[in-house]
Formats: structure tokens, C-alpha cells, sequence
């Protein structure tokens, strides 16, 4: 507990608890590493489950290599938690355990598992064809799952896909487009790929009322599967260091008062000039739900001057929410397909003379850009997953980095086909996620447009 409160990850951090959780992580991984030492003596290898919890084995800090664990076994349903899982530190082999586990609320008569494995596996291998996935394995009662033989077969599929990406990925990374992204809250680094869950999300009535299913359903599951250099930086860090000259754009998400968007980290004027120089000398910023949030200066977005809106708190009453007027002709406009999904109503009004409305709901803005000094900023009153959300996504990157007219080869623009080539085993693929027949057309190496057509599921490799 903290002040009254659950200390949960979504609240920002004390000083306090900070100093307990080093104290925690020390102890841990020193005699994590004795029981490593010992297994090692044996001949044996040593594997780590981050499962239901990892106290004091935090897999993104420096603490965690001293333990000397030689497997990371992640349990992975989405994207965001393949990411979490190959994205951390250090040169163990990274195993991903699917789901669903063989239990019996999912291996029962009358239910399919295999609806949802492949629910799962659509999000996990757009976001597995950006950074190495070593091994895939399940977990469960082996005799629950040889009741249903589709689910054999099913599996089966999804081995031999794997084989065929590991031999033509090489175990290496994708090709990255647009510049460095940096996801900005009160955790940083620590707390890499974690959900930052929105309150809609908590009266999500899930398919089974024994699970909260936070899974999925944000922004970063759409960035999950993006070809782009992402990484996780914390107030502190801007505070101590400033921003690195290779972050090209600042991602800030989250609900008001959480650690997400980071609470009272925004009542600090170094963080709010750090952020403005950062835009104002030609970054980008892309705010979404909460972006800055703290009630302050008259002020509910403290950046708000940066974006150019405003949110209704009720101590704003005297300010006019003006009629929206959509900029049709903006580049992000041309971008929408209307299959765009921006959650709840925002509460967001325009404060500003020369911002772009480019979706709205009603009066609530939805979608918004603006020029800020040599730089541009984007708000999102939401982004739950989708893959044309997440495609709307990559859209919205390239513009905030002064990308959106650069040429990339094998690069998807198609909303439910991905595309992505690697360099160091000169292949090419593209992935169909639906059942469906679908068509993508992308531009090789050499410049040319090609067109290539994917039957339902299909994953494609080629010669880059």
C-alpha cells in the first residue's frame, strides 16, 4: 500500500519504493545466481519463467545479468508480451510459451482452443518479425490436448511457420524505418512492453469472468508489430540526461495520474521545457488518451500548448468548445479508411487556431495534429488494437518523424497484410492476418512496385 493506495506498476513510482525494490532485486539475484552456479556445476543449463511475476529478477535492468540465467521463457499471448520477451537485455535464448495452456477452461467439450491460439498467433508473429524469437513451446496437461486432434494440427502449422521463420530471419532483427521511438512514462526502462491498460479496458467483460483481459487492447500492441527502433525512457531519464538526439519521436499514453502518462512528473518545469525544446527543434510527439495530464497552471495538459486542445475537467467550463471543422486535405487524412477505432469519447476541445482536426466524435476530438516550432504533434483520444490502428499507427510515426515521404522497401501499407525484409539474410515477407484473400502492393530494393496476392493465413517469404 501507498498513501491509501494498491501500489500497483500503473501508479508512479515513490523514491521510496524505488530504493525497496533495489534492495529486493539485489537479494534476489545474488541468490538467484547461487542456484544458476549449482545447475551449471551439474552440466546443466539454467531457465527463468517470467510468468505471473518476476519480483527482484527485473529482466530489463543490469541486475538481471548478474544472475547469469542462460534461457528467458516469457508466457506470451500478444504481441506486447512477445516484445517484453525478446526485447530484454542480455544474449539468453528467448522461448515463448503460447497459450492456451492445456487447462480445463479452455480444453473443454464444446470449445475450440484453436479460435483462440489463432487469435493469439496473429498478433504474436507481426510482432515476432521485428526482433528474434529463438524457441516456442506450450504448457499445460498433455492429455487435455490430445482430445482435439484440429488443435494437434493446428499446432503442428504454427511449428513448422516458426522453422520457416528462424531459418530465413537468421535470428536477426527486421529493417527499421522512420527514426527511433521512445515510449515516455514513470517506469522507463524497468517496465518496457508492460500494458498501460485504459479505464474502458477495466469493465471489459472478458470470455472467461475469471480472467481480467487486459491483453492486446492499447497502443502498444499496435506498435508491437511496427517496423520501428523502439525503447522505453523514463521522466528520470529526461531529468538526469535530457533526450537522446537519436529519439525522432515521444510516444506519451495513459489515463490521468498514471504512471503511463506519468502524474505529477508533469507538475515539474524541467520535464514540460525538456518536452517543448524537444518538439520545438523538430520532434516529434504523439500524445494519446492522457498525454501530460496534471492539474496545474490552470491547466489540465500541460503540453496542451504544444498540441494545441484542451480537456474538460470541469474546472474548464468557461472555455467554448468550438464546432469542429475535419482538415480533409491533411496528409493524416488521407491515411483514414473509416475502419478506425478511437475508443471512448475524449472530452478534448481545440484551443488552438492552426491545429488539424483530422477525426472527431461530435465535439470530442479524436485525432488532431499540429506544426510546433520545427517540429509536429499528434493526439489520440484512444488506439485500441486493431490492424488498422495499428497500420494508422505506422502512418502517424512517419509524419511525426518527417518520414511520410521517404521510400521503404517492402513495406505494407495495406492494413491487414505485413511486410518487412532483413538485411542480414537478404529475404523478404509478407503476412496475411485474415482468412481472406488479401492484396499488398510494396516497393522493393531495386525501387519497383510489386504486387502480390496472399490466400487466407498465408505467410509468404521471397527474395529481397
Amino acid at each position: 500500500m501507498d498513501a491509501g493506495y494498491y501500489n500497483g506498476t500503473y501508479k508512479v513510482p515513490s523514491q521510496r519504493y524505488r530504493d525497496w525494490m533495489a534492495f529486493i532485486q539485489k537479494f534476489v539475484a545474488d541468490f538467484a545466481g547461487e542456484l544458476v552456479e549449482m545447475a551449471h556445476a551439474a552440466g546443466k543449463k539454467a531457465a527463468m519463467f517470467q510468468g505471473d511475476h518476476w519480483i527482484g529478477t527485473e529482466p530489463f535492468l543490469p541486475c538481471y545479468q548478474d544472475i547469469g540465467i542462460d534461457i528467458n521463457v516469457g508466457a506470451v499471448e500478444d504481441g506486447v508480451a512477445l516484445r517484453r520477451l525478446t526485447d530484454s537485455a542480455g544474449d539468453q535464448i528467448k522461448e515463448a510459451r503460447f497459450y492456451p495452456y492445456f487447462f480445463p477452461d479452455v480444453f473443454r467439450e464444446g470449445n475450440n482452443p484453436v479460435t483462440e491460439s489463432m487469435a493469439n498467433w496473429v498478433k504474436i508473429r507481426r510482432a515476432m518479425l521485428h526482433k528474434p524469437l529463438d524457441r516456442i513451446g506450450y504448457g499445460g496437461y498433455l492429455s487435455l490436448a490430445n482430445k482435439f486432434p484440429h488443435f494437434i494440427d493446428h499446432v503442428t502449422q504454427i511449428s513448422d511457420e516458426f522453422g520457416t521463420y528462424r531459418q530465413h530471419s537468421a535470428g536477426t532483427e527486421s529493417a527499421k524505418i522512420g527514426g527511433k521511438v521512445a515510449v515516455l512514462n514513470a517506469w522507463g526502462l524497468a517496465r518496457s512492453w508492460l500494458q498501460n491498460q485504459a479505464q474502458d479496458q477495466r469493465f471489459y467483460v472478458p470470455p472467461r469472468p475469471d480472467v481480467m483481459e487486459f491483453v492486446g487492447n492499447n497502443p502498444l500492441e499496435c506498435l508491437a508489430g511496427l517496423p520501428f527502433d523502439v525503447e522505453f525512457i523514463s521522466f528520470e531519464d529526461i531529468l538526469e540526461n535530457g533526450i537522446a538526439d537519436d529519439i525522432k519521436v515521444i510516444i506519451n499514453t495513459g489515463d490521468a495520474n498514471s504512471a503511463w502518462s506519468g502524474g505529477e512528473y508533469w507538475g515539474n518545469p524541467k520535464v514540460v521545457t525538456a518536452l517543448r525544446e524537444f518538439v520545438g527543434k523538430g520532434g516529434g510527439l504523439l500524445g494519446i488518451c492522457d498525454p501530460s495530464a496534471h492539474l496545474q497552471n490552470g491547466r489540465f495538459f500541460q503540453l496542451g500548448d504544444v498540441f494545441g486542445l484542451e480537456k474538460e475537467t470541469s474546472l474548464t467550463m468557461g472555455r467554448v468548445a468550438q464546432p469542429v471543422k475535419l482538415d480533409g486535405d491533411h496528409y493524416l487524412a488521407s491515411c483514414l479508411t473509416g475502419e478506425e477505432d478511437f475508443g471512448n469519447l475524449s472530452y478534448v476541445y481545440s484551443q488552438a487556431h492552426d491545429m488539424s482536426v483530422i477525426a472527431a466524435q461530435g465535439q470530442h476530438l479524436a485525432m488532431t495534429a499540429r506544426e510546433y516550432g520545427n517540429g509536429r504533434s499528434v493526439y489520440l483520444g484512444n488506439l485500441p488494437f486493431t490492424m488498422t490502428n495499428a497500420r494508422l499507427l505506422q502512418h502517424i510515426l512517419l509524419w511525426l518523424s518527417k518520414s511520410e515521404n521517404e521510400q521503404y522497401a517492402w513495406v505494407s501499407d495495406a492494413a491487414w497484410v505485413d511486410a518487412c525484409y532483413y538485411p542480414d539474410s537478404s529475404k523478404a515477407t509478407v503476412v496475411n492476418y485474415t482468412p481472406e484473400v488479401q492484396q499488398v502492393t510494396v516497393t522493393d530494393l531495386s525501387g519497383e512496385k510489386q504486387t502480390i496476392t496472399l490466400e487466407g493465413y498465408e505467410w509468404r517469404w521471397l527474395d529481397a
